[in-house]
C-alpha cells in the first residue's frame, strides 16, 4: 500500500471491526527497504509499554476504541505491508487504518497535495512568473521528489520577480512551527545561481504577517524555521498563506546574469493547542481557543471522536469555559503571560451562577479591563468587582450566602477606597457589590478560610487581628483566628498557635461535634506545645473552639536526634496497627496544598500540607492520615506520612512508608491511600505519585506507570475521585507523561486497572494545583494553566 513519498511517518493506528475482529497481525514491513519493523504500544490491561515484531496483539474489547503502534524512530518510506495473521469469524477486517506523519506538508507541485482524512479541503499552491519542474533525489533509495524552480535576470526587483504561495490546510488553532524545505544546491549543481528569498507568513486570526529572509544557497537539503507562533483558522476550510518572493537585497551575484530560486515544500508542526479566534459556525477544528487559569470539564465526557485534529469537540465546552478564554485575552495573550507572572489561585461559585476567580493578575482589556486580582464571571462575560478588586494577591475564597470572604496579601481595594482597612482579609457583598472590612484585618497574610457554627475561620502567617484600622494592639491569635458573622467581631481560636498555617478542613466527630483540621508550619502552641498539626473542635455546649494538638513532635526532615516522651515510645511500639485495619467506610475528604503558599521541598520543615480521613470499621475509631515535610525519628525514622488516632491521640508511622521528599496531597479510597507530592521511594519507580495498601501495610505500586517530566521535578498537588465514575481518580500537578503516555498536568487513573487516561486532548502546558469536582463538572485552577 503506497501512502506517500518522502514523508516521515511515526504512528500506526488501527481500529478492529466487529463482528469479525482481528486478534493479531504477524508483522509490518516498510517499503521500499522491506524491513520488518519493531513497534511499541501500551498494553491497556496494565498500562505497561510493550514491543512487538511479530504477532502484535489487536484487542477485541469494544470499549477500547483504537490502538496506537509507534515506530521506534521516524522513517521515510513510500508504503508498508501489514500481514494479518489471526482473527475470529470468516475473515479479517479493519474499520480504519491510519499512518500518521510527523507534521503536515504542503508541496509546491499541486498534484502532490492530497486531501487528508476528515479534511474538508486539500492544501494547494499558486505562483506568478515562470516555474519549471525539476527532479530532486530523496533519502529513499530509487525515489525522487518533483520541485519547481524559477530563473530570472540579476537586477530584477522584488515587485517584478517571481512569487510562490503555499496554502496548507490547517484543521486546528494552536502553537505551530512552520518550516521551509529547500533542496541542496550541490545536488542541482546550481549553487552559483542560488540567492536569498523573502518569506511572508499569514497566520490568520487578524494577526500581523511574519516576514523573514532565508538563503537558498545551502549545499545540502535544509529545513529552516520561518515561523513559530499561533495559527488561527477562521473557518472549517481555512488555509494558511505562506508566500515566497525575491529578497529585498538578494544574496550572491548569480551566474551568467541569472538568479534561481527553488520551491519545494512547507511543513507545519503542531506544538500545542492554543488560542486565537472562534469559528463562525463552530464546526470542524477551526473553533479552537486557549483558556488561562480555569477550565470546567464535563465528567460525562469519557471518550472523544477518533480524530487527529488535536482539539476538543464543541460538546466538551461549557458556558463557564468562556471565563478561561476571556481571561487569556484580557491578560494580553501568550506573550504578556510570559512576563506578568499571573495566576488563578482559587475559585468560588455563587448559587446565582456567578463565578469568582482570584489570584494574582491585572486585566488590560475586555469587559473587565482594569480588574485586579479578583474578577467575576456571569452572563457569559467577565465583570470587574467594585473598585476594580484588590491591590494584592488573593489566596482563598469562601462563600457564605451573599457574603464572599476573601483572604490573601492585600491592604485595600485596587482604587484605595477603604484607606487601608482591608488588611489580609475582607468581605464582598455579592448583592450590593460592596467591599467591607473585617475589623481592621490581620497583621500578615491569610492563606486559608473555613466556616463552622456561624464563624469564619482564618488561617495564615499572622500574629494578631485588629479591631479597627490602625489598631496597634489587637488580639493575639498566631496563625488562627475566628470572625463571628452575626456579632461582627474577632474571637480567639483558643489554640494560641505559633506558625504559618496553610490549610483548614472541616470534619465530623461522632454525631455532635464539628471538627476542623489545620495544617501548615506550626512551630509551637503556647498552651500545649506542638508543631505541624492540630485539631480544632467546637465545645460540647457550642462554646468557643477548643484545641487539641499532637502529643509528640514532628521533626524537621533529616533530624537525627529527638527526645521522645513516654507517649512517643508507646506509639513507636504500636506501628503494627495498620495491617489489621479494615477500611470499609470512608469519609469523603481530600485536601491538597495551596499553590501560592506551598514551600518547595527545601522550605518549611516540619510542616503538614495534606490530610485524608478514614474510619476503622472494627473499632469505629476515626483516624487521620497526614502528609507533609517532616520526620518521625521516634517512630523508626519515617518521614512525610503518619496516621493520627483521634480517640487515643496516638501518632503512628505507616509501615514501610518512608519516602524521600514532600507529600502535598492525599486521598483514601477503600483500603487504598493515594499519595501525591514531590518525592521518590527507594527501590521503586513511582515519582511524585504512589499507591499505599492500608490493609496490608505496604506500597502497592506494581503495574503503575510513573509520572515523568522532561524539565524540573514531578509534583502532584491534587487528588480527587470522580463523583460520577467511582473508579476514576483525577491526578493533577506538574508532569508531562504517565510512562510513555502523553498526559500533561492532569490525568485520570482507573483505580482498578491502574491505567492512565488523558482527559479529552489534555492541557497544552502549565501546571494544576487544585481540581474541584461538582457533579458532572471539574474546575481547575493554578498558575499558568493553558489548554
Amino acid at each position: 500500500m503506497v501512502v506517500g513519498r518522502r514523508r516521515s511517518r511515526e504512528f500506526l493506528t488501527d481500529f478492529p471491526l466487529q463482528p469479525a475482529p482481528l486478534t493479531s497481525f504477524s508483522s509490518l514491513t516498510t517499503i521500499p527497504d522491506n524491513a520488518v519493523q519493531t513497534l511499541t504500544y501500551v498494553d491497556p490491561s496494565n498500562g505497561q509499554n510493550q514491543t512487538c515484531t511479530e504477532n502484535c496483539p489487536l484487542l477485541t474489547d469494544p470499549s477500547i476504541l483504537y490502538q496506537d503502534f509507534l515506530f521506534q524512530q521516524s522513517r521515510a518510506i513510500t508504503g508498508f505491508q501489514l500481514k494479518l495473521s489471526q482473527w475470529r469469524g470468516d475473515g479479517p477486517g479493519l474499520h480504519i487504518l491510519q499512518l500518521l506523519s510527523s507534521g503536515a506538508f504542503a508541496a509546491a507541485v499541486d498534484g502532490q497535495n492530497g486531501k487528508s482524512c476528515y479534511a474538508p479541503v486539500a492544501s494547494n499552491s499558486t505562483f506568478t512568473g515562470t516555474w519549471t519542474p525539476q527532479q530532486a533525489n530523496t533519502n529513499i533509495a530509487g525515489t525522487t521528489q518533483t520541485v519547481l524552480v524559477s530563473q530570472f535576470p540579476v537586477g530584477t526587483s522584488q515587485s517584478n520577480g517571481p512569487t510562490f504561495t503555499w496554502m496548507p490546510y490547517v484543521s486546528a488553532s494552536g502553537q505551530y512551527d512552520i518550516n521551509l524545505l529547500v533542496p541542496g544546491c550541490d545536488e542541482f549543481m546550481d549553487c552559483d545561481l542560488r540567492t536569498s528569498v523573502q518569506i511572508t507568513v499569514f497566520p490568520g486570526g487578524g494577526q500581523q504577517p511574519w516576514v523573514t529572509t532565508v538563503s537558498q544557497r545551502n549545499t545540502r537539503d535544509s529545513v529552516t524555521n520561518i515561523y513559530s507562533g499561533v495559527v488561527v483558522p477562521s473557518s472549517p476550510s481555512f488555509v494558511a498563506t505562506i508566500t515566497m518572493s525575491l529578497a529585498d537585497n538578494p544574496e550572491g551575484s548569480g551566474s551568467n546574469g541569472q538568479y534561481r530560486i527553488v520551491a519545494d515544500r512547507v511543513q507545519l508542526l503542531l506544538k500545542s493547542p492554543d488560542i486565537g479566534g472562534t469559528s463562525p459556525n463552530g464546526s470542524g477544528g477551526a473553533g479552537s481557543k486557549t483558556g488561562f487559569g480555569f477550565l470546567e470539564w464535563p465528567l460525562s465526557v469519557t471518550s472523544l471522536p477518533s480524530t487527529s485534529s488535536g482539539i476538543l469537540p464543541n460538546t466538551t465546552q461549557t458556558s463557564l469555559d468562556i471565563a478561561g478564554f476571556d481571561l487569556f485575552n484580557a491578560l494580553g495573550g501568550s506573550t504578556a503571560l510570559l512576563t506578568s507572572g499571573a495566576f488563578v489561585n482559587t475559585v468560588a461559585q455563587h448559587p446565582s451562577g456567578t463565578l469568582f476567580l482570584a489570584g494574582r493578575f491585572s486585566l488590560t482589556s475586555g469587559t473587565a479591563s482594569g480588574a485586579s486580582n479578583i474578577v467575576a464571571f456571569g452572563g457569559g462575560a467577565l465583570h470587574a468587582l467594585s473598585n476594580n478588586g484588590l491591590n494584592g494577591n488573593v489566596s482563598a475564597l469562601l462563600l457564605v450566602g451573599n457574603r464572599l470572604y476573601v483572604g490573601g496579601r492585600f491592604t485595600d481595594t485596587a482604587t484605595g477606597s477603604t484607606n487601608g482597612a482591608l488588611s489580609g482579609v475582607a468581605v464582598y457583598d455579592v448583592a450590593q457589590n460592596q467591599w467591607a472590612a473585617l475589623g481592621g484585618g490581620v497583621d500578615g497574610t491569610v492563606s486559608g478560610l473555613g466556616y463552622t457554627d456561624g464563624r469564619v475561620q482564618v488561617v495564615g502567617n499572622f500574629t494578631r487581628v485588629r479591631n479597627t484600622r490602625g489598631d496597634t494592639e489587637g488580639l493575639r491569635v498566631p496563625g488562627l483566628a475566628s470572625w463571628t458573622v452575626e456579632a461582627g467581631g474577632w474571637t480567639s481560636s483558643g489554640g494560641y498557635l505559633v506558625g504559618s498555617l496553610d490549610v483548614i478542613v472541616n470534619g465530623t466527630h461522632g454525631k455532635t461535634l464539628d471538627l476542623q483540621y489545620i495544617g501548615g508550619h506550626i512551630s509551637s502552641s503556647l498552651r500545649y506545645g506542638t508543631n505541624g498539626f492540630a485539631l480544632l473542635a467546637t465545645g460540647e455546649s457550642g462554646g468557643f473552639p477548643e484545641l487539641t494538638t499532637l502529643n509528640t513532635t514532628l521533626n524537621p526532615v533529616g533530624s537525627t536526634s529527638s527526645t521522645p516522651s513516654r507517649r512517643s515510645a508507646t506509639m513507636a511500639q504500636k506501628r503494627s496497627f495498620v495491617p489489621s485495619v479494615s477500611l470499609k467506610h470512608f469519609f469523603k475528604r481530600q485536601q491538597s496544598s495551596t499553590p501560592a503558599q506551598t514551600p518547595p521541598q527545601s522550605g518549611n520543615s516540619p510542616a503538614v500540607y495534606a490530610g485524608a480521613f478514614w474510619t476503622n470499621s472494627s473499632s469505629k475509631q476515626q483516624l487521620v492520615i497526614i502528609g507533609g515535610n517532616f520526620s518521625l525519628p521516634a517512630l523508626g525514622g519515617a518521614s512525610g506520612l503518619a496516621a493520627y488516632n483521634i480517640e487515643t491521640g496516638i501518632l503512628s508511622a505507616l509501615p514501610e512508608s518512608t519516602i524521600a521528599g514532600v507529600v502535598r496531597a492525599l486521598f483514601v479510597h477503600g483500603d487504598t491511600l493515594y499519595v501525591g507530592g514531590q518525592f521518590t521511594i527507594q527501590g521503586s519507580d513511582p515519582n511524585g505519585f504512589a499507591i499505599y495498601n492500608l490493609a496490608a501495610g505496604r506500597w502497592a505500586n506494581d503495574g503503575l506507570q510513573p509520572l515523568v517530566t522532561s524539565t524540573g521535578t514531578v509534583a502532584v498537588r491534587s487528588l480527587s475521585l470522580s463523583e460520577t465514575r467511582s473508579d476514576t481518580l483525577i491526578v493533577a500537578g506538574s508532569f508531562e507523561n504517565a510512562g510513555s503516555f502523553p498526559c500533561r498536568a492532569i490525568c485520570a487513573l482507573n483505580v482498578n486497572s491502574k491505567q492512565w487516561t488523558t482527559l479529552g486532548s489534555g492541557l497544552g502546558g502549565g501546571q494544576v494545583s487544585t481540581v474541584v469536582l461538582a457533579g458532572v463538572r471539574a474546575y481547575l485552577y493554578e498558575p499558568s494553566v493553558s489548554y
